[in-house]
């Protein structure tokens, strides 16, 4: 699945990438911040969240972004579509990490 990329002036909308990008997915889902969004989970369960995003677009077609700044070339979040089995319908969804 090529997953299409997108840019805006400060923001390239790309696909989550593993090895730069888990790490701040990791650190937000271990925080409070993450309680609107299934959290806060340990480091294991965060794993299981990128991969159920990333397969998002192989099973429905269309999915979530990785959000990065163009300027720093850092993660800073995701935003896309997601409607997972048992879902009434699609929905938007969004987040941005905290930065260090």
């Amino acid at each position: 699945m090529q997953i299409p990329i997108l840019e805006t002036d400060r923001l390239l909308l790309r696909e989550f990438r593993h090895d730069t990008d888990f790490e701040a997915y990791a650190e937000f889902y271990a925080s409070d911040l993450s309680q609107y969004y299934g959290g806060p989970l340990d480091r294991a369960k965060a794993w299981r969240a990128a991969a159920a995003m990333m397969g998002h677009w192989v099973i429905r077609g269309y999915g979530a972004w990785a959000l990065e700044e163009k300027s720093s070339g850092d993660f800073c979040g995701i935003v896309g579509l997601w409607y997972p089995e048992g879902w009434p319908a699609r929905e938007i969804t969004w987040a941005v990490v905290q930065r260090k």
